[in-house]
């Protein structure tokens, strides 16, 4: 692809508990302010990461972790040294909050060893073979041990009514009680990262028959897009 300063710029949070993260509505501020705020849906699960970039379409399968650009349309990260906070919902309270005083530049800053350890050059960190950066993997380019398979479960009926902006589609080989993610993708995620836009129980849904169930989904901005991907996959 092209190289973009601002809209290549990112940051990763990895899920190092043994649960899954609901992070929606949670927002990443700097010294400056509000910087994004995760949409809706966005489940982050145990040992997965999330990727935040400034902006662009980002492409590639970043080990399967989750992909998003800033909401506000960049990141802007101050290179001589920033503070940067997940906030919970609204800006409130720091969850997390590190500092860094800009003497690594031109490279990412990754925790040596990953997930635990110090911010440390993406290069000097054990493993990373001197390369610079990993969005989404392993200092050394492997997926977090962490991660789980993705499994997609069946859509066996679909319809967009762009009218009242909603999607109602029938879903079968759902388990009663577990959760699952509805993602969406432009570009039926070959080249694009699908993105994470609703969560779904059977109890949000209806059964209209035994194992099939039908959900109605709202989309505001169905009509902005010329074209839409979906699929349904367990977090």
């Amino acid at each position: 692809g092209t190289l973009d300063f601002s809209q290549d710029e990112f940051i990763e949070f990895l899920n190092v508990s043994d649960d899954s993260f609901d992070l929606s509505g949670y927002e990443i501020h700097d010294g400056v302010g509000l910087r994004h705020v995760f949409s809706a849906g966005t489940l982050l699960a145990a040992g997965r990461a999330i990727v935040v970039f400034g902006g662009g379409t980002p492409a590639g399968s970043f080990g399967g972790s989750l992909v998003q650009t800033a909401s506000t349309g960049f990141l802007g990260f101050n290179n001589s040294g920033d503070t940067i906070a997940l906030k919970t919902p609204g800006g409130g309270s720091n969850l997390l909050e590190m500092s860094y005083d800009g003497s690594v530049l031109d490279q990412a800053m990754s925790r040596d060893p990953d997930g635990s350890g110090s911010l440390v050059a993406h290069s000097s960190a054990n493993g990373a073979g001197g390369t610079l950066f990993s969005p989404g993997t392993r200092v050394d380019g492997g997926d977090f041990d962490g991660a789980v398979p993705i499994g997609v479960i069946d859509i066996t009926s679909f319809d967009v009514d762009v009218s009242t902006q909603e999607i109602t589609l029938e879903v079968s080989g759902m388990t009663p009680g577990a959760t699952y993610c509805f993602d969406v993708s432009l570009d039926l995620g070959r080249t694009n990262p699908w993105f994470p836009f609703e969560i779904l129980t059977t109890d949000t849904g209806i059964e209209v028959s035994p194992g099939i169930h039908r959900f109605v989904v709202p989309d505001l901005f169905i009509f902005q897009e010329s074209s839409q991907y979906y699929r349904i996959r367990k977090p």
